[in-house]
């Protein structure tokens, strides 16, 4: 009998058992639904949010289109880093209602499909909404000191747009020294062979206020300037405390119209023109042939064309804190040598084939003072 209702007691107790794994079942299945309603509709948020943060190129936008009603934009001076969007005007265009833009870039760059929408107004001034349109085009129009050029923006979004502003020297005089020796190549009639290093710089003569970058609009008043001794003076001097020389674009000049790699996107860059004394040869082997290799490094390409040889920049020059150099190599036929070096700027309106020469500075033999 004992036996018996031990085992009666021990099937109670499995029973038991039973009975607390369907409460803690039924308990569970109640925090389910719960959960479920509660939950679902931020796992179906957060799967919006991923697709819309990762799907689309794999990158995080870098600004809510959402949360800007206008774009503003700042400018700032390339070289010593002042904020001039105060009295450095642009102009903004947007598309015109007829625009056609199934060409892509052909039809992107084609500024006839554009219209001003803002005109010579400071950049500090400039708030306005870009979520419309699909394509526009910022212009710096520079107020005759800084460079007119143009940035291509993409609508649907505002943003806070920081472009810098380029302040071109008012000359770029250099010369170029042969790697070994230290010694300034001798023109005309240089054909040496050899590896060369050029140096450019800018004047530090400069006398006009606005070159020196002191005066109306400027952070530093005429005032403060002539309060300044003639040894901080001198600093404002140096244009390379203020200037550079950089690539500037205009759609209207651009005949390639793909806006795509370096020499898509510019339309005038600086550049070097070395003159020979006859037609130069690109057959190797030849009396007139010349071969020519930029260090590596350097933003520069060359072209061989007629007597000339080219070397044009496609990101710009820095003259701060010291002139600017860059290496090269160059080797020569027996019957071609140099007449002559200019520095300039270049026209490239259409491929890096097509450059053409467009503003002189100055002939071979630094002179910086």
């Amino acid at each position: 009998m004992a036996e018996k209702q031990g085992r009666v007691s021990s099937k109670r107790s499995l029973g038991e058992k039973y009975s607390d794994l369907d409460k803690k079942f039924k308990v569970l299945t109640v925090f389910g639904i719960i959960f479920c309603i509660a939950g679902l509709p931020l796992i179906i948020w957060g799967g919006i949010w991923a697709y819309n943060t990762y799907a689309i190129g794999g990158e995080t936008p870098e600004e809510t289109p959402t949360t800007k009603l206008y774009s503003t934009f700042a400018l700032i001076s390339n070289v010593d880093g002042e904020i001039v969007s105060p009295f450095v005007e642009m102009d903004i265009w947007g598309q015109k209602d007829s625009a056609d833009f199934s060409l892509g870039m052909e039809d992107i760059t084609d500024l006839t499909n554009f219209e001003r929408i803002e005109t010579n107004t400071d950049a500090d001034d400039i708030e306005i909404d870009l979520r419309d349109g699909d394509y526009y085009w910022a212009e710096i129009t520079g107020n005759s000191l800084y460079q007119n050029t143009f940035y291509l923006l993409y609508g649907g979004a505002n943003h806070d747009y920081i472009r810098y502003g380029h302040d071109p020297s008012s000359a770029v005089p250099f010369n170029i020294f042969v790697k070994n020796t230290g010694a300034a190549i001798t023109i005309p009639g240089h054909q040496t062979n050899g590896n060369f290093t050029g140096v450019l710089d800018v004047p530090i003569n400069s006398r006009t206020p606005a070159n020196c970058h002191y005066g109306d609009n400027w952070a530093l008043s005429t005032t403060e300037f002539a309060a300044l001794t003639q040894r901080q003076q001198e600093v404002y001097w140096d244009e390379g405390n203020w200037c550079d020389q950089f690539p500037t674009y205009d759609p209207t000049l651009d005949i390639v119209n793909e806006y795509d790699r370096a020499w898509e996107k510019i339309t005038n860059a600086p550049a070097l023109k070395f003159v020979m004394n006859d037609t130069i040869s690109v057959v190797d082997g030849e009396a007139t042939q010349i071969n020519c290799t930029i260090g590596r490094g350097y933003s520069i390409d060359f072209l061989i064309s007629g007597v000339n040889l080219y070397m044009a920049w496609y990101e710009g020059i820095d003259f701060d804190p010291f002139p600017y150099t860059f290496d090269f190599e160059m080797w020569f036929g027996v019957n071609i040598s140099i007449t002559t070096v200019y520095s300039g700027r270049a026209n490239v309106f259409g491929a890096f084939s097509s450059l053409a020469w467009d503003t002189t500075y100055n002939e071979i033999g630094l002179v910086a003072a």
